[in-house]
């Protein structure tokens, strides 16, 4: 398994380099100037040219990217080009939020999307899998930051019984009010996604001959169903969990905006609206770090779950 760690570690490095390679050019086509954003609209053009300069954004852009590449290598993410404070620090505040809220909202997708897939498919056309599969579709059909407004509007407005907006205080009792709904919200939404693939894998696999022996032998059905049936779904069932554990990175911008919450995706917006390249390239880099991370720690369950998956 070492061998197969140490290749796929190999393979991401030019991933890694293409994404940031085409995210530096990209937020330097956008359109804008952050020496200009920073100054004001009546800042002179000398004033203008000189921030630039001290900025280094009149030098070329291999250069800029050179400098770029060798600051990463070294750890290093640069300063914001708006308040010149260091974005690795901007980054190691930001980031625990969103990971607090990326982190749950994956486990309660998770917690009710498998059971409800289950109960789904061994109720086959009846009153629970019509029911789950309706709810299903619902929540499939609602964007994330739609769904945060109408449980903002049920349960801080109307009810009154959760916060609306903030995150509270990190890693304390306080903070588990303000994660309810915007992690309820993604957890919602990829619970959805997550039913209806369970349902369709389990029934797959409930007309497998390994099923139908187990059941000949005279097994216990609920033996059969978590031993045999849904070990042997679990395989793409992980592989679906690892495109939405990406998913849900970039649907925590949006909520994190919706419910006024500091993590990356209040920094990157914050970051675009103000043309500072160094901490969107920045944020950027930090959001395909965790693509790789969550596409190496799928494929390393797949033989957790399955013990003839061989490295």
């Amino acid at each position: 398994m070492l061998r197969y760690l140490a290749g796929r570690l190999l393979f991401a490095i030019p991933i890694f380099l293409g994404v940031v390679t085409i995210v530096f050019v990209i937020v330097r086509v956008l359109p804008g100037d952050p020496a200009s954003v920073a100054l004001g609209d009546y800042a002179s053009r000398d004033a203008v040219e000189a921030l630039r300069h001290r900025l280094g954004l009149d030098r070329p852009l291999v250069v800029q990217y050179a400098d770029y590449l060798a600051g990463l290598a070294r750890g290093d993410l640069g300063q914001s080009l708006v308040n010149g404070t260091p974005v690795r620090s901007e980054v190691a505040h930001s980031l625990p939020f969103t990971l607090q809220l990326t982190l749950l909202a994956l486990v309660l997708g998770i917690a009710l999307g498998i059971p409800g897939g289950v109960v789904s498919a061994l109720t086959r056309n009846r009153a629970p899998d019509g029911l789950t599969r309706v709810l299903s579709l619902v929540g499939l059909s609602v964007p994330a930051y739609y769904l945060g407004i109408l449980l903002i509007l049920l349960f801080a407005i109307q009810l009154r019984v959760l916060p609306a907006i903030g995150a509270g205080t990190l890693w304390t009792a306080d903070s588990v009010r303000y994660l309810i709904l915007p992690a309820g919200t993604l957890g919602l939404v990829m619970a959805a996604a997550v039913v209806r693939f369970t349902r369709s894998t389990v029934l797959n696999t409930l007309s497998q001959d390994f099923v139908r022996t187990a059941q000949a032998k005279g097994l216990r059905r609920p033996v059969v169903i978590a031993k045999h049936t849904l070990r042997a779904a679990l395989i793409p069932i992980i592989s679906l969990a690892g495109v939405w554990s990406i998913g849900l990175i970039g649907d925590s911008v949006t909520t994190e905006i919706v419910f006024a919450r500091p993590g990356l995706g209040s920094l990157m917006v914050g970051a675009m609206l103000q043309r500072d390249y160094t901490s969107l390239q920045s944020v950027m880099v930090v959001y395909t770090a965790f693509v790789i991370v969550i596409n190496l720690a799928s494929d390393l369950l797949y033989g957790v779950v399955d013990p003839r998956v061989r490295y």
